[in-house]
């Protein structure tokens, strides 16, 4: 897809979103943040607020109360195309969208990143890629300063473990209050903590 039409779309899901995601964090990542002409997909980063459920009895008295992703934020997903991957609990979701745009219909596959709120700016800067910007000069960046990447967070290797360079990272059986990043306010902030020059999204094109 031509990144005039990909940018449409996102932007009209983006702007129906915000309402509903907690303020700042949800923005457009990947191939369209980069403004690369030829789009795959659409990405975009973002927190959900969250809603209270209660439950009731049968004499309408509440029993229990738990927290819900806003109904509306779930409303636009749903209304958005089929979901064909993850849900609304988890942090990641992809929905095949089709759309009308000046008259032509198109399908795209919508890659929705919900990270938690601490590691939010990481996770934007990871998505918008490209790639190889991300494995070799990101995460290169956080590997040089001894951390390392445990299911969706980071840790440092000295409280970590791995059998080999093949198998994934692990937190050290048994260990409590491990020591962990800083939470970051901005994609700048986190730039200026993994030490390496901040780039605009469409010199990351690797």
């Amino acid at each position: 897809m031509h990144l005039y039409h990909a940018d449409t779309i996102a932007n009209n899901l983006l702007n129906e979103l915000k309402p509903f995601c907690e303020p700042g964090l949800c923005n457009i990542a990947g191939s369209i943040r980069r403004r690369k002409q030829d789009v795959k997909d659409i990405e975009i980063v973002c927190i959900p607020k969250m809603a209270i459920h209660k439950d009731l009895n049968l004499f309408g008295e509440v029993v229990a109360e738990h927290k819900i992703i806003h109904p509306e934020f779930e409303r636009i997903i749903r209304e958005a195309g089929m979901i064909v991957k993850g849900k609304f609990t988890g942090r990641y979701m992809q929905v095949e969208m089709r759309t009308d745009i000046e008259g032509s219909k198109y399908t795209v596959n919508l890659d929705l990143f919900m990270p938690q709120t601490h590691d939010y700016w990481r996770q934007f800067s990871i998505r918008t890629g490209s790639a190889e910007y991300a494995r070799r000069f990101i995460a290169g960046a956080w590997s040089e300063k001894g951390w390392c990447g445990v299911e969706g967070d980071l840790y440092l290797k000295r409280d970590c473990y791995r059998e080999s360079d093949q198998h994934p990272w692990k937190l050290r059986p048994g260990l409590t209050n491990p020591v962990r990043p800083p939470v970051w306010e901005s994609e700048a902030e986190f730039f200026k903590w993994l030490g390496i020059q901040w780039l605009e999204p469409q010199h990351r094109n690797l």
